[in-house]
């Protein structure tokens, strides 16, 4: 069997505990074989990546935020830079679109097609910095692809200055296999909710379903 090609997982830190979707989505791909990158170590989530290889800045420099700086300015640390290309990548894939800018440097050094997606306040936030506006349309000058994960992301990608050709709405999937226990009755249900309590989460729907559940 031949072995899968490589697609390059970025995100600035691998790996937060609460970013189970960047994991899970590493872990289902058919086509590619994941090789989890970024630039400084976050331990809290790196047991969900299964051993897959990882590709930290952190881990070949001694000092992360001079060789962060200088690879936001071109000039890539060596050692980091072969070390990925030793497995043949042959697609980025960026989560969060300060992620894609920072993206932009290995699909230049490696000539590779660049994709992102954009999950939320990545987009929404309203930028007020000149340098982050322009930052943001050299990016969707630059990038393959940018997926948006619903219809309201869509649009505010295509707001913010993000070319409709290049735009793609798509939803993130659900490992259905993690929520087959049996359903447990009791006579006082309860319901969890998941989530920063701010206005985007939608918690106030929450409660106003309660309210009608209560008459």
């Amino acid at each position: 069997m031949r072995n899968k090609a490589s697609a390059i997982i970025f995100r600035k830190q691998i790996l937060p505990f609460s970013e189970t979707f960047i994991a899970a989505q590493g872990k289902f791909l058919q086509k590619y074989t994941p090789l989890f990158t970024g630039y400084k170590n976050d331990l809290s989530g790196r047991k969900l990546l299964q051993n897959h290889p990882c590709f930290v800045l952190e881990d070949y420099t001694r000092s992360v935020e001079l060789a962060k700086l200088s690879a936001r300015l071109g000039l890539v640390n060596r050692s980091w830079l072969n070390a990925i290309r030793q497995h043949s990548p042959s697609i980025i894939h960026a989560h969060f679109l300060k992620d894609g800018i920072d993206a932009l440097t290995l699909k230049e050094k490696l000539s590779l097609p660049l994709i992102t997606t954009l999950h939320g306040h990545d987009i929404t936030k309203k930028e007020k910095r000149s340098l982050l506006i322009k930052s943001r349309s050299h990016f969707f000058a630059k990038a393959d692809k940018v997926i948006a994960v619903s219809d309201y992301i869509y649009q505010q990608a295509l707001d913010n200055g993000c070319p409709e050709d290049k735009l793609v709405k798509h939803s993130i999937g659900i490992d259905i296999q993690q929520f087959t226990q049996e359903k447990s009755e009791s006579e006082l249900p309860e319901l969890l909710f998941v989530g920063r309590l701010t206005e985007k989460k939608g918690c106030i729907y929450l409660l106003q379903a309660m309210s009608i559940l209560k008459s």
